[in-house]
């Protein structure tokens, strides 16, 4: 008899955003969901972050000081260890042009703000179920 891994209890999401409030918004959402979250509020501090560990999904804001959430979504795609690690973009930015540029560096998903928490939920078990197939 098989059984189903759950696709998010225990995994860790990397959470980068510049925003405190914000933050701890999606870091309460992410451990509702059975997440352990790590969390950075700027892009160096991430890269910082991701040259020493491999999270299982990063929920990625582009407008970050230092370096910005397309800067570290190239990061990890020019490196083969996040081949398969889904980055959700979580931004205010709604043009078409942000969400191409960020789909065109690797971007997983984009969701925009504001948003309710259960999409985000859904997003997150979507990319992670999506990543364990």
């Amino acid at each position: 008899m098989k059984v189903a891994l759950d696709p998010v209890r225990n995994r860790v999401a990397l959470v980068v955003e510049d925003d405190a409030a914000i933050r701890v918004m999606l870091r309460k959402i992410l451990e509702h969901t059975g997440l352990l979250v790590i969390e950075t509020g700027n892009g160096r501090a991430a890269i910082q972050y991701l040259s020493e560990h491999t999270p299982d999904i990063v929920c990625l804001d582009l407008m970050l000081p230092e370096l910005s959430g397309f800067d570290i979504c190239t990061y990890m795609r020019q490196n083969k260890r996040f081949d398969t690690v889904p980055v959700l973009v979580i931004s205010g930015r709604l043009l078409p042009e942000d969400q191409a540029q960020a789909q065109e560096l690797g971007a997983s998903g984009y969701l925009t703000k504001p948003f309710k928490p259960e999409q985000l939920r859904t997003s997150v078990i979507s990319l992670l179920m999506a990543r364990a197939v």
